[in-house]
C-alpha cells in the first residue's frame, strides 16, 4: 500500500524526457496516417498496402498511445491543485506504475476496434458493390434454340 502512495519511486522504466514523449507521440500520428493512407489505397499497392498498413497501424497506435498517457499523467502529476484533492494522488500514483501494461492493453483494445471498424467499412462496400454486380452479370438460364414447334415433339 505504502508503494502504491509513493508511485513516483516505483515507477516503471521508460522515457523520461518530454521532448521524446512529444516526437514519439508525432511519429505514432505520422504512421497512423500513413497506414490508412494504405488502406485506402489497397488496389493501388495490393499486398504491400495490407502489410504496411498492419505495421504502420500497429507501431502507430502503440507510439501514440504510450507517449499522450504518459504526457497527460506526468502532467497530472505535476500539477497540485489536481494531485492533492481527494484519493487522486493515490489514483495518480496507481496508474503511473503500471501505465506501460496499460498502453499495451489500450493499444490491443484500439486496434481491435480498428479492425471492427475495417470490417464495417468492408461490408458497407460490399452491399453497395453488389448491385453492381449484379447488373452487369447475367443470370444463369437455359436458351433454346430453335422453334417451340420442335421443342414439342
Amino acid at each position: 500500500m505504502l508503494e502504491l502512495c509513493h508511485g513516483s519511486t516505483t515507477l516503471e522504466k521508460g522515457i523520461q524526457s518530454t521532448f521524446v514523449k512529444i516526437i514519439q507521440s508525432l511519429a505514432g500520428i505520422v504512421l497512423l496516417i500513413v497506414g490508412y493512407y494504405f488502406m485506402s489505397k489497397l488496389l493501388k499497392y495490393k499486398i504491400t498496402a495490407l502489410i504496411g498498413a498492419l505495421v504502420t497501424i500497429i507501431l502507430g497506435t502503440y507510439l501514440t498511445i504510450n507517449s499522450l498517457f504518459s504526457l497527460l499523467f506526468g502532467f497530472l502529476r505535476q500539477q497540485d491543485w489536481y494531485k492533492f484533492h481527494g484519493l487522486r494522488s493515490f489514483t495518480l500514483a496507481q496508474i503511473t506504475t503500471r501505465l506501460r501494461s496499460y498502453t499495451q492493453i489500450l493499444s490491443i483494445v484500439t486496434l481491435l476496434f480498428a479492425l471492427g471498424l475495417g470490417a464495417l467499412t468492408v461490408g458497407m462496400e460490399f452491399t453497395q458493390e453488389s448491385s453492381k454486380i449484379a447488373d452487369r452479370s447475367t443470370a444463369y438460364d437455359l436458351v433454346l434454340v430453335g422453334s417451340p414447334c420442335q421443342t414439342k415433339q
